[in-house]
């Protein structure tokens, strides 16, 4: 028999049995299809399959084998796989009530950069960042304010990401570390970040350790939430990349990290975040192109000289945004409570490279990396209300005229 009447016959069958051809035809992908695509050649099959995952992983349709199949994921060796696998189960435990109650009560954001004159240090523009629902405010490096904003911004970044792989035992000593920061406070501390509630209620030291305590003792729902969605407790933490020699450091089909010169050799932490549990907002009038990555030094490593940066990005990032022009797409550095623009070259069409110096040695070369574009700035009130006036000044005339 020939094919396509095979086909045809089959068809039929189908019809009669009341099942679309086209549901077969369009059937999803299996689980283990999916997880071997997060680390595809291509950049949209990877995307993708992260996507369809995380629509599962967060609507419940994912068995409690294949959740912790995919907390084993994040401490793979392929990076692409682990920072996908570690992403789609940072969605689930994004979905969490427990996690979402222990940000809001201790999570530490950067809502805005500080700005300073780099000759004299002195501040031009507070950095304002989140903790709990009040908002704080930070100074330039010269100050004490912006040690203590970063090193709450540090302390609650290891406690979320230990939450974010499911690492309860892992988190509590993370909250511990975060509680003896805050202790080490003074008075002066706290009164110089001016933390102020939507009440304009000052917060002190007291009011922040209680709030940190409140999160920490969520830790057993916490544990509670991740066991009844299948999820086990103590998954690891994404494996660091040992770097020894200055050169191309390969992070991931999507990312790529070149040193020019290595001064101490060590371990890179690549961890991932998406807009959702990101630890800065995007610069204002800016908005974040896919993902974010954090990237921390580690087992005293160093690096001098220039550092280049190569991020993959894809048509898929952008759907929904008609006016994207990806040559006006460019890098940003968030670090040390400071906002970088690298620029960036565009390059085989979907990847956008940045070259920076690194910073002076003992200081933080790396932070949180992303791309970014422009927000186009909408129509004001007094814009469309002026033209409604043009408009109704129109009929009036045309009214008298007639």
């Amino acid at each position: 028999m020939h094919p396509y009447r095979r086909i045809a016959k089959l068809a039929t069958l189908l019809a009669l049995l009341g099942i679309s051809w086209l549901a077969v035809a369009q059937a999803p992908a299996s689980f283990d299809a999916l997880l071997a695509q997060l680390g595809d050649q291509n950049f949209s099959v990877r995307e993708q399959a992260q996507r369809e995952l995380t629509e599962r992983a967060t609507g419940a349709q994912l068995s409690g084998a294949q959740i912790q199949r995919l907390q084993a994921a994040i401490s793979s060796a392929d990076l692409e796989v682990a920072r996908r696998s570690e992403r789609i189960f940072g969605a689930f435990v994004h979905s969490l009530p427990s996690y979402r109650a222990m940000k809001d009560a201790a999570g530490v954001q950067l809502l805005r950069a500080v700005e300073f004159n780099p000759a004299d240090g002195e501040t031009t523009r507070d950095g304002r960042f989140r903790f709990d629902t009040a908002q704080g405010r930070f100074a330039s490096p010269r100050f004490t304010s912006n040690d203590r904003f970063l090193a709450m911004s540090a302390a609650w970044q290891e406690v979320e990401t230990a939450l974010l792989v499911g690492n309860a035992a892992k988190a509590q000593q993370a909250f511990d570390a975060y509680k003896t920061v805050v202790e080490n406070f003074t008075g002066l501390d706290t009164f110089n970040l001016d933390l102020r509630t939507p009440a304009n209620d000052l917060l002190d030291k007291d009011d922040m350790l209680a709030r940190i305590a409140e999160a920490r003792d969520l830790l057993v729902a916490f544990r509670f939430d991740l066991q009844n969605g299948g999820a086990a407790d103590d998954s690891a933490l994404p494996l660091p990349t040992p770097i020894r020699n200055a050169g191309i450091v390969p992070l991931g089909a999507s990312l790529q990290l070149t040193l020019s010169e290595l001064s101490a050799p060590g371990q890179l932490q690549l961890f991932g975040f998406d807009e959702s549990d990101a630890p800065a907002l995007a610069p204002p009038g800016f908005r974040f192109i896919g993902q974010l990555f954090s990237l921390q030094a580690l087992a005293g490593l160093e690096v001098a000289g220039q550092i280049a940066l190569d991020i993959e990005f894809g048509e898929i990032q952008l759907i929904g945004n008609p006016v994207t022009a990806p040559d006006t797409l460019q890098i940003v550095r968030i670090a040390g409570g400071q906002a970088f623009f690298l620029g960036g070259t565009l390059h085989d069409v979907d990847h956008l490279t940045a070259t920076y110096a690194a910073a002076p040695s003992g200081t933080d070369s790396f932070g949180q990396f992303a791309i970014v574009e422009a927000v186009p700035a909408a129509p004001t009130l007094w814009l469309l209300l002026a033209a409604a006036g043009a408009g109704a000044g129109n009929v009036v005339r045309r009214r008298a005229g007639s």
